[in-house]
């Protein structure tokens, strides 16, 4: 009996699979193993890790898999030149179940990203979470991109929403991943790229003033604005635009079917008899162009005799009408090719290099739509049925 319950001194523990994995994996994120490397032979690490052809053959299989490791026939197995933890960077978007009102926004960005990852030989892949914490118990790749951060099948990541649910989590604090956040000040010890609004604000109300049009409204959802309306008249009477009070209206988007109320909104404009009446509208907020188009057919409203419409736009993103407007916005493209730099840039830094140097904060401004050129057809006029309201 004593023994018992300790092994023997010719007992020998062999290294599991995903031990076997990991240090493989481990070797190539360090650079031990680099880019375009021989791997070693399965006989080799079998022999040198006193190991089994099925434990070293499943390791190999999940490499692969991965996109660490590919096989070049008789020549065996070498590291891939573009490794994940390399190559692959993860855009975090708001999930449509958490945030309708990010849709638009996060569809132009998953075109800009196709059109990135083209240009740049990279890998950006969307993964969805939620904006706030209380919407965790809905669908979203939280679970998956935590995964894959564990297992170094992603090296960079842009954070365009979802920073309350990320806090305290390996997505901002994991020292191998180079992260961007999209806020107007730096977060999370990560340089920040942001579109300047209030830039919009100055170019829309500026082109329409030079157009010759004097009675600007404008129309904002209210959640995105935290201003009183006292604020954002002094700000548009600050540019030029000597607007009035019942020309600055807020879309609330606490109703069931909130953008509806663009519509109601409009109409009730063109109900006011001679100069009380807007000659232009200012749309801060993409989700409601078609239903402002469509305030304004139901109120009888010849475009642009009678009104000029300039709205917010994030491109690439097609026209949902052939009805003239004009859209001032984001180039997404050039938002996440910036975000690209920056990660680079963060990855090329040696390990003597201040983390405060990364702090840096980037606005993008915005740009007419008829000034844009890039892989995507901007102008693309797409047909669909306006929504009024009810």
């Amino acid at each position: 009996m004593k023994n018992k319950g300790k092994p023997t001194s010719s007992f020998r523990v062999r290294p599991r699979s995903s031990d076997l994995l990991a240090k493989l994996r481990s070797q190539i994120v360090q650079g031990r193993i680099k880019p375009g490397d021989r791997m070693p032979t399965r006989a080799e690490l079998i022999r040198k890790m006193d190991s089994c052809h099925t434990t070293v053959q499943a390791a190999f299989n999940q490499l692969i898999k991965d996109g660490f490791v590919e096989t070049r026939g008789s020549s065996g197995s070498f590291v891939s030149d573009s490794p994940p933890h390399l190559n692959n960077v993860a855009l975090v978007v708001a999930s449509s179940v958490s945030h309708s009102l990010h849709s638009l926004h996060s569809a132009a960005l998953l075109q800009a990203a196709e059109i990135v990852g083209e240009q740049r030989q990279l890998r950006i892949s969307p993964y969805e979470v939620p904006v706030k914490l209380a919407d965790m118990s809905q669908p979203n790749d939280m679970r998956r991109l935590l995964d894959d951060i564990a297992h170094h099948r992603v090296g960079g990541v842009v954070l365009a929403t979802g920073w309350e649910v990320v806090s305290n989590t390996p997505i901002v604090s994991d020292p191998n991943i180079q992260r961007v956040v999209f806020s107007a000040k730096s977060s999370f010890g990560c340089p920040s790229v942001w579109a300047d609004v209030n830039s919009f604000a100055r170019v829309a109300v500026q082109h329409l003033l030079d157009q010759g049009r004097q009675r600007i409204a404008h129309l904002y959802v209210d959640a995105a604005h935290k201003e009183s309306y006292e604020q954002i008249g002094q700000q548009l009477r600050s540019i030029g635009n000597e607007v009035r009070d019942t020309w600055i209206q807020f879309v609330p988007s606490s109703e069931s079917t909130p953008l509806r109320a663009a519509s109601r909104i409009v109409q009730l404009w063109f109900d006011l008899d001679g100069d009380k009446r807007p000659d232009a509208i200012v749309v801060h907020d993409d989700h409601l162009v078609e239903h402002v188009l469509a305030g304004l057919l139901r109120s009888d409203v010849r475009m642009p005799r009678d009104v000029e419409v300039v709205s917010l736009a994030n491109f690439p993103s097609p026209r949902l009408t052939g009805l003239p407007i004009t859209r001032i916005g984001f180039d997404m493209v050039h938002v996440l090719g910036t975000c690209m730099d920056l990660i680079e840039q963060q990855r090329s830094a040696d390990a003597n290099t201040d983390v405060a140097a990364f702090n840096s904060c980037t606005a993008i401004p915005p740009v007419f739509e008829s000034e844009l050129a890039t892989a995507f057809n901007a102008n693309a006029t797409h047909e669909v049925a306006p929504v009024f309201a009810g």
